[in-house]
């Protein structure tokens, strides 16, 4: 397959054709394959804040620190595959500011 130049914004959950990118923060090179399996970790993302967004509307709830952590990893981690997947497919640009990061 093919690669293709986007851009993609981490924060918005978004991927562009490069002719189209603004506002975005990472350019990378993907196949149709790439971008399939980056979509679906930005919507299990998306469905994990949403189940973390109607948990917080719950009142008085204790928060230990350890259980806020074990309640957070399933977004960290996906996070952490969205990041690791974008650098792989990254320019040089790209894989050096997400090291600066890291």
């Amino acid at each position: 397959m093919n690669k293709m130049t986007y851009w993609v914004s981490v924060g918005n959950h978004e991927i562009v054709p490069q002719s189209a990118g603004k506002n975005y923060e990472f350019e990378i090179e993907a196949t149709e394959e790439d971008l399939d399996q980056l979509r679906e970790l930005f919507d299990e993302a998306d469905q994990i804040d949403i189940s973390l967004i109607s948990r917080a509307k719950t009142p008085y709830e204790v928060f230990t620190r350890v259980g806020q952590k074990v309640k957070n990893s399933p977004y960290d981690i996906r996070l952490q595959e969205i990041y690791r997947i974008i650098y792989d497919l990254g320019s040089p640009e790209t894989k050096a500011f997400i090291m600066g990061i890291i």
